[in-house]
């Protein structure tokens, strides 16, 4: 069965949030490379998931197979 991947609704900063998140930063660490308080970067995080319709954890994996098929690896 293959599943289409749904093309996820980011705006630049949500995009450099959600990056930041697989990579491993905290939400503190987020706002100090962003230049952004904590409230802020929780802020656009939440929008991140209404506009997509799901929590964090699905978002990241999302964000990580649309990276896998861009570069053509296969799970």
């Amino acid at each position: 069965m293959s599943r289409e991947l749904v093309p996820l609704q980011l705006e630049p900063h949500e995009l450099r949030i959600l990056q930041l998140s697989v990579m491993g930063y905290s939400i503190k660490e987020i706002g100090e490379i962003m230049s952004k308080s904590e409230h802020t970067v929780r802020h656009y995080r939440k929008q991140m998931l209404q506009k997509n319709n799901c929590n964090f954890n699905v978002l990241i994996y999302r964000y990580v197979q649309m990276r896998s098929s861009e570069r053509g690896v296969v799970s």
